[in-house]
């Protein structure tokens, strides 16, 4: 009767421990991971962090040096002699006066390169003396006295742009002597104050005036 019992005993503490011990449940299936996607992630977060705690840099101004400011020294007036300007278009005329109702006018071509310098007094005479000798151009010709030296004006005036000379009673002979007696002195006084009062005019016309004109053989081209 006890092996029964013990036996019986045993078989239910193999049924229990069975029953304890029976079929393991099942596990779950882990979800796999992106590993890419939380990189990514991780990356813009990033970025966007770094953006928000970055300083804001302003550009700084181009600044464009300001120039030197030279100041321009004071110009002294010098004394230099008054200029003539010759038009291209210069005319050139003796005018002989003894007939005041008709006035004779000689015309003379004169090349703009002959012997200019510019200086007013020089330019006048030389003017003069290639108009009452149109056969010597000015060269200082020992055969013709007249030259820019001994010419000499009673007066000289500008008119707008003519240039006036007036030899008064003078008269010019084929001997080259002009028998006006005007000083030196007084041709240089009476041309600049004639003159002062212009601010380098332009010439177009000179026009030599006197009462009587003695030529000879002397040919003023027209």
């Amino acid at each position: 009767m006890k092996k029964i019992t013990a036996g019986i005993a045993l078989l239910m503490l193999l049924s229990l421990g069975l029953n304890a011990c029976g079929a393991a449940p099942a596990v779950p299936t882990p979800t796999p991971v992106d590993v890419a996607a939380i990189h990514t992630a991780a990356m813009q977060t990033a970025i966007v962090e770094l953006t928000r705690r970055a300083p804001t840099v302003t550009p700084t101004p181009t600044i464009t040096p300001t120039p030197t400011v030279t100041n321009t020294p004071t110009v002294t007036p010098t004394n230099t002699p008054l200029r003539l300007s010759l038009a291209d278009n210069l005319a050139i005329y003796v005018i002989e006066t003894t007939d005041q109702e008709n006035c004779k006018y000689y015309p003379v071509p004169i090349p703009i390169n002959h012997g200019f310098t510019g200086d007013m007094l020089t330019d006048v005479r030389i003017a003069v003396s290639y108009l009452l000798n149109t056969k010597w151009a000015y060269s200082g010709n020992v055969t013709n006295p007249l030259s820019a030296s001994n010419l000499y004006f009673s007066s000289v005036e500008v008119v707008g742009t003519e240039l006036r000379l007036s030899l008064g009673g003078a008269i010019i002979r084929h001997d080259d002597q002009c028998l006006n007696n005007q000083a030196r002195d007084q041709l240089h006084a009476t041309i600049w104050t004639a003159i002062r009062r212009y601010e380098y005019p332009v010439i177009e016309t000179i026009s030599i005036w006197v009462d009587t004109i003695l030529f000879d053989d002397i040919m003023l081209e027209g």
